[in-house]
């Protein structure tokens, strides 16, 4: 682990953060830019989960916040191939919440056709 790299994530609370992602709304901000983003979400305990990644220089930043404390920090670069297991777990969540995003905009869109749809099978 790197000195600026702090993993506080043990196996049961990643379990937790996938659950809520896989459960919960996931709100995002994107920068126009894409320099940054920052996933949000109220966890089933009332929790705020944050997770943002922000584009410094040559080095991706990631953080993962619960109420403010941070359970996950590190910094990589752009150029980095190889991934650490714990860099790993933290990527999953973030391609995770990514995917949650991709699905709810999916939702929004198809989902009134589909009931529409369901209306017009009944008769």
């Amino acid at each position: 682990m790197k000195q600026d790299e702090i993993f506080l994530l043990d196996p049961i609370l990643i379990d937790n953060i996938q659950n809520e992602i896989n459960s919960a709304h996931v709100s995002v901000l994107v920068d126009p830019s894409s320099e940054f983003r920052v996933y949000t979400l109220t966890m089933s305990d009332g929790h705020s989960l944050t997770l943002d990644f922000e584009i410094i220089d040559k080095y991706c930043v990631y953080h993962i916040e619960i109420d403010g404390t941070v359970f996950a920090h590190m910094r990589i670069s752009v150029m980095s191939k190889k991934l650490t297991g714990a860099q790993s777990q933290i990527m999953d969540l973030f391609r995770r919440c990514s995917s949650k995003v991709v699905w709810q905009e999916n939702l929004f869109v198809f989902a009134p056709a589909i009931a529409a749809n369901k209306g017009k099978n009944r008769a």
